[in-house]
């Protein structure tokens, strides 16, 4: 046998549970690490866990129970979460690890949009004559996505209305969306409805529940 062969499945996949058989840990893993890469969780955040959330902060206690509630409640009602606060403070941190831990629910999938990136991504594939039909149609059908940075990068009309096009397909087909974004419902110039539009600031209400989450900024820290 082979020694990277499991010894308990020897390659097959099942154990025996009794008289039923059961999917080897192996297989699983397997399962597992392959939804993760497909979701493209940025390498930075592969080992995010809900455990390593630092909470130093009474905000930061609540937007982990919230965490918690979205994994127990919200990947099948439909009910996402807007994590709101600064630069630095850990929103991506715990949108990863929440998509993480979502991915290692049997049959879920999931995706991490990061807006920059995801947008220049489409506007290459235009330019080589390929739309993106393929990665915007997942971003829109995954059962847990992350839309990172939401409000950083109205750069066109164009980029606008990608970004407004996923957001709309999920909030019509209930599906469960977790949103990072510097931005507040303050009045001010930087108020996140300016940045994003009334309209889709609208639809965000009743697509994912408020987290404002506070603290120093932990990139300086390191």
């Amino acid at each position: 046998m082979d020694e990277k062969t499991c010894s308990a499945c020897g390659g097959s996949g099942w154990v025996a549970d009794g008289n039923e058989a059961k999917l080897c840990d192996c297989y699983q893993n397997r399962v597992y690490a392959v939804n993760v890469v497909s979701s493209r969780v940025p390498g930075r955040y592969f080992g995010s866990r809900l455990q390593d959330f630092e909470l130093d902060t009474i905000k930061r206690k609540k937007a982990l129970i919230e965490a918690r509630r979205f994994l127990s409640e919200g990947i099948t009602n439909g009910t996402g979460l807007l994590l709101q606060g600064p630069a630095g403070v850990g929103k991506t941190f715990l949108a990863a690890a929440i998509l993480l831990e979502a991915l290692n629910r049997p049959g879920v999938s999931g995706f991490f949009l990061d807006t920059r990136d995801f947008l220049a991504g489409i506007r290459e594939k235009l330019q080589g004559g390929d739309g993106g039909k393929k990665e915007i149609k997942f971003a829109c059908n995954a059962d847990v996505v992350v839309i990172d940075d939401l409000g950083n990068c109205r750069e066109t009309e164009w980029s606008d209305d990608v970004i407004s096009l996923i957001i709309s397909r999920r909030y019509n087909e209930k599906r469960s969306t977790i949103f990072t974004t510097n931005y507040f419902d303050d009045g001010t110039e930087n108020d996140l409805s300016k940045k994003i539009g009334y309209r889709l600031r609208s639809r965000l209400y009743t697509m994912a529940y408020p987290v404002i989450i506070d603290g120093t900024d932990r990139r300086r820290m390191k």
